[in-house]
């Protein structure tokens, strides 16, 4: 892997301000977008799943506020640097020690002893060791020269209030390091509290709004809203529009209700089949996840009616964003007779879906 110059430097530099963000596959370049529109962006380098940004005008603390309402972001981190030379075996480890011991001199001495600091690893590829060694190895490191204390992943030992991710990942035979800006990741949204199973992933429903882009006083609807993700993020995101939510579910729809509230926006809820009922109105913006994986899967004998009103929905639609595995894009495709626009191959709940628009129907 090819690396600037910029992303090599080692912390302590004030000229050299950097940040890290992690965010789902496939949605770097949408991410990357949403960071230059609110950062001073100088230079830029999406890898899988991240985006490393060099600002123009100073240091990290000037732009961390705004750094933390991006919302196309798994995390955010204050960037440390990088080593070469951790390859596919276990025997290249020991590298990251010598380069972190000084980068953790100058990296930890602002903060104070009692802060709780959880080594987080990933990496891209096989490797004959794991995660786990890894993050032993780096909380060895801090405890034994800042007597912090470190919170283990192979315990899974629970999320406590203060703590700090210190992320390090590995791609090619590269290891990143940087610490979080917060103590609790970008994608966990203060309004998600309940639970509901199939629920979207924040940063992905996010994308899904930034993408449908209505001018202000459209009016979004989600005929298939669950628990309401897409339409809270897009309500969030769209301030100026009226929102429709509508499902089946009676008890997704009630933690729809409770979670906008908490968020502050006001989406309008009802039950109802939107295989059956279809608006008699057109004009409208439509976003929506319909109901395609092992948790919410559509059978066989039902297929055709799913596509036949998802069709008609798309129809009455002036603009559409669509969150759909690519077997059932294809047969939507084929039913409408026309393509969509296919903006990001991403993965819910470890499937592969991609995120389509539908313009002008």
């Amino acid at each position: 892997m090819n690396l600037p110059e910029w992303l090599q430097q080692q912390p302590g530099n004030t000229e050299n301000a950097r940040f890290w963000f992690r965010t789902p596959m496939g949605l770097e370049p949408l991410a990357a977008d949403e960071i230059g529109e609110l950062l001073p962006v100088g230079n830029v380098l999406q890898t899988h799943r991240n985006v490393f940004v060099h600002l123009k005008d100073g240091p990290e603390g000037k732009f961390t506020d705004t750094a933390c309402n991006l919302r196309l972001v798994d995390d955010a981190y204050r960037y440390w640097g990088c080593c070469r030379g951790i390859d596919r075996t276990k025997d290249s480890v020991p590298r990251i020690d010598a380069f972190l011991r000084p980068v953790l001199a100058a990296a930890l001495a602002e903060y104070d002893p009692a802060t709780l600091i959880r080594p987080t690893v990933s990496f891209v590829g096989k490797r004959n060791f794991n995660r786990f060694t890894v993050e032993q190895r780096i909380g060895r490191l801090v405890r034994e020269q800042y007597g912090m204390k470190v919170l283990s992943n192979e315990d899974q030992e629970k999320k406590m209030d203060g703590e700090l991710r210190l992320r390090c990942h590995i791609e090619d035979d590269v290891a990143h390091f940087g610490i979080s800006l917060l103590d609790t990741p970008l994608h966990r949204r203060t309004w998600r509290h309940l639970r509901y199973t199939g629920q979207l992933h924040t940063t992905v429903a996010a994308a899904m709004a930034r993408i449908l882009a209505p001018p202000a006083g459209s009016r979004i609807i989600d005929p298939f809203c669950g628990s309401g993700t897409i339409l809270i993020e897009s309500a969030i995101a769209h301030p100026g529009c009226t929102f429709e939510g509508r499902d089946i579910a009676s008890d997704a729809l009630d933690i729809a209700r409770q979670s906008a509230e908490q968020a502050g926006v006001d989406p309008v809820f009802q039950q109802s089949d939107s295989l059956e009922n279809i608006p008699d109105s057109s004009g409208y913006y439509l976003i929506s996840n319909p109901p395609w994986d092992e948790k919410h899967q559509i059978g066989d004998g039902h297929l055709p009616r799913f596509l036949k009103a998802l069709k008609q929905w798309l129809e009455k639609s002036t603009h559409a964003v669509l969150l759909l595995p690519e077997e059932i894009l294809l047969l939507l495709e084929e039913e409408m007779g026309k393509p969509g626009e296919r903006l990001a191959t991403t993965r819910v709940r470890g499937k592969l879906a991609e995120i389509v628009r539908f313009r002008s129907l």
